[in-house]
């Protein structure tokens, strides 16, 4: 009888959420793209990734910074960058409301005046005073007007404008106090009350006089500080803005253009991001996306694949043999199925016997299961007891022993050409390299394995180094590379011994008489000559040779038609998407054919 556990949603149960493993794979492929880890986490922080199966993706900054932009030409093309100007009709409109409150308001002051003689020279101060404030008044308004578009506004966006009406308001509520008898009579009586006290006087005729001026100026300030602002963006929409729509979208103007300078510049760190920014302007499923993205480093800590280093970040070895396991996976997919039968593991039965000893499950492996210890390594994990709830992580499986040892060399063109012509060319031998490795060390863990690179000269390339590894301005020592690789396999006298070399060129430099040679055209028959004698040493050592060229031109397949016939191997001619079709199902073919 099934049993079944129900719990409250809480999202984590998201069978869409990103993985330790989807954030791993397609790291590993920018790292083996760039050789750099630092600009491998930058590609796939801008670009995002999609899972292996299509059902889980993460967009990246470069797909947010498109979002941000398309907002702002959106914000751009909605609001008219005269919400803030004012027509000559209206600012005479206002001015004359502004004339016919100083008007009356002088009216009113100099009846103040006759009737309290004794204050008459503080009041004809604040009477000049007043006069000042409606010159200011009057060239912010003119201001107002200098500072407006080339372009008339239709009648209709003028009416729109919720500056002149707010303007039009205060002055028409200043002008309709001094008008109001009933208001001025009791105005009138508060001062008779405090006609004695020039101080309460002057502070009653205050909020009469230029309070309420005042707040007009502090409105028109207000209006000036956000247009001097808002005049940054290149605004060319049709809709007006008042003063509180004004500072929402400055602020919003301000979110987009951090975000923009994070997008290009800051997504080192993506703990500086303004995610309430982002939740805002973006949405909710953008905000959880990036809540994603800031998460994916943690997790691949926390899952022992990444390290901070002094140099900062740094693959742990569980890190390395997962880029090692992507790599064969990804090889293997290419590969037809009926080659290996209809099972995910393209390598099930190619191993010889079984032994006692076991392992933790890896891709790759015979299932050969150790039922009880997959159950305890499940008891330890869950530390529930029954019932037991095993995980893939648990399963542990028996060794096999081979009936051969195998020693293989790969050696890789190091020369310029290799990404010149075709990015892909060097990615593609660096992932085969790192899938022998993991096929080796899962499915053939007596073979031995080494990688030599080859350039202007020849040197031993070790496997933690592999997907670090780049090209440079060199030319093509195939001489140097084949004496280091036969020294490499000398130390495995037991073994079947071979030389993969992955080459894109003919030899175009080698050692003689103790100095470098180079010539890069055609080939040269001294290069030709030590190179040819490398490969029969090689053949001697009971050496095989095999080439995989991925160019065709004339002068690499007549070299390496040549180095074949004196070495008894075989030469391949495959693209960057084949190679590691080619190699790895011919090694584990020649298994199968010694252990048969």
């Amino acid at each position: 009888m099934g049993r079944f556990r129900y719990s409250e949603w809480d999202g984590s149960q998201d069978s869409f959420r990103i993985g330790v493993d989807d954030a791993m794979d397609a790291l590993s492929d920018a790292l083996l793209r760039s050789g750099d880890l630092e600009w491998a986490w930058q590609q796939l922080l801008r670009r995002g990734f999609t899972s292996d199966d299509g059902n889980r993706s993460l967009r990246g900054l470069d797909e947010m910074l498109r979002e941000v932009e398309r907002k702002k030409k959106e914000l751009l093309h909605k609001y008219s960058p005269d919400s803030f100007k004012l027509d000559q009709d209206q600012i005479q409109a206002l001015m004359q409301k502004a004339q016919e409150y100083l008007q009356r308001m002088q009216e009113f002051m100099e009846q103040l005046m006759q009737r309290f003689p004794q204050h008459s020279e503080r009041m004809s101060e604040r009477l000049e005073e007043l006069y000042q404030k409606y010159q200011e008044l009057k060239e912010r308004l003119r201001d107002r007007m200098k500072q407006r578009g080339k372009g008339e506004r239709s009648r209709s966006q003028r009416s729109e404008s919720e500056m002149f009406q707010q303007l039009s308001r205060m002055l028409e509520q200043m002008n309709r106090l001094l008008s109001d008898p009933k208001f001025l009579e009791n105005f009138l009586r508060n001062l008779e009350a405090s006609a004695a006290d020039l101080n309460s006087l002057m502070q009653n005729l205050d909020q009469l006089s230029e309070e309420q001026l005042n707040e007009l100026l502090n409105f028109l300030e207000q209006i000036e500080r956000l247009e001097e602002l808002l005049n940054k963006f290149a605004f060319r929409g049709p809709e007006m803005m008042g003063l509180q729509q004004g500072q929402q979208l400055l602020r919003q103007m301000q979110q987009i253009e951090d975000l923009l300078k994070f997008a290009r510049w800051g997504y080192g760190d993506l703990t500086e991001m303004d995610m309430d920014a982002v939740r805002e302007l973006l949405g909710q499923e953008a905000y959880n996306e990036m809540v994603e993205m800031q998460r994916l480093r943690q997790m691949l800590e926390e899952a022992g694949l990444l390290r901070r280093g002094e140099g900062g970040m740094a693959l742990t070895p569980a890190g390395q043999r997962k880029i090692g396991a992507k790599a064969l996976r990804d090889i293997f997919k290419e590969v037809k199925k009926s080659l290996f039968g209809n099972h995910q593991s393209a390598l099930r039965g190619t191993a010889g016997d079984r032994t006692d000893e076991t392992k933790l499950y890896e891709f790759g492996d015979p299932f050969h299961l150790d039922i009880g210890q997959t159950l305890k390594n499940s008891i330890i994990r869950e530390h529930n007891g029954i019932p037991v709830n095993i995980d893939p992580a648990d399963f542990e499986v028996y060794r096999t022993e081979l009936l051969t040892r195998s020693a293989t060399v790969i050696m890789l063109d190091l020369s310029h050409s290799m990404e010149l012509y075709d990015y892909n060319r060097f990615t593609a031998a660096k992932k085969v390299a790192l899938a022998l490795e993991s096929l080796i060390r899962t499915q053939f863990p007596r073979d031995k394995l080494y990688v030599v690179g080859f350039g202007d000269y020849a040197r031993r390339v070790k496997l933690e180094e592999l997907p670090y590894l780049t090209v440079g301005p060199e030319h093509t020592n195939t001489q140097e590379g084949l004496e280091l690789s036969r020294k490499l396999l000398a130390k495995e006298p037991d073994s079947n011994k071979q030389i993969i070399m992955i080459t894109d060129g003919r030899p175009t430099a080698a050692r003689i008489n103790g100095r470098l040679f180079i010539h890069t055209w055609g080939l040269h028959p001294a290069i030709l000559e030590e190179t040819y004698l490398a490969a029969e040493r090689c053949r001697r050592n009971q050496i095989t040779i095999n080439t995989f060229m991925l160019a065709d031109d004339y002068y690499l397949v007549h070299f390496v038609k040549e180095m074949t016939r004196i070495c008894r191997g075989r030469a391949f001619y495959t693209t960057p998407s084949r190679l590691g079709e080619y190699i790895l199902v011919d090694y584990i073919n020649k298994k199968r054919k010694r252990i048969a």
